[in-house]
């Protein structure tokens, strides 16, 4: 009788480990597959930057009348910016001296302080206001002046 349970214990145990196994090949071939899509989508996300940054520049060249604003820290800014360029700090930016109607195009190093300066403008009344993202992805020359 203990024999049969000791047999019928090992059995279970044997049932289970397998299982275990099974299921671990399982997962890691669905983290393989995962790793993959997340490669994609950070590759993806660094080109539609790149895309977003650098399209963004050449309808600013484009765009008559159009001022270029680099919202990142003054001492950033001066160590390196996109040409044409002008500072604004974020603290003040509300209180450009150009028209509601001037076409603005904000970047900042990696796109989340031109997204709030871009914000702040609207709500003060500018109405052409496009945020072009992160100089982070800029493939062209940076100038310092």
């Amino acid at each position: 009788m203990l024999n049969r349970r000791v047999i019928a214990a090992g059995v279970s145990l044997i049932g289970g480990a397998v299982s275990l196994i099974l299921a671990s090949a399982h997962t890691k071939k669905e983290l393989i597959e995962l790793r993959r899509d997340r490669i994609s989508e950070v590759t993806g996300w660094k080109e539609r930057n790149m895309n977003k940054i650098n399209s963004g520049i050449e309808t600013f060249r484009a765009t008559p009348d159009a001022v270029l604003i680099d919202v990142r820290e003054k001492q950033d800014y001066d160590e390196g910016h996109i040409s044409g360029a002008v500072h604004a700090d974020l603290r003040t930016i509300q209180f450009l001296h150009y028209g509601l109607d001037t076409p603005l195009f904000l970047y900042c190093y990696r796109g989340s302080r031109s997204h709030m300066a871009a914000g702040i403008l609207r709500e003060a009344g500018f109405t052409n206001v496009t945020d072009i993202g992160g100089i982070d992805w800029y493939t062209g020359e940076l100038v310092t002046e």
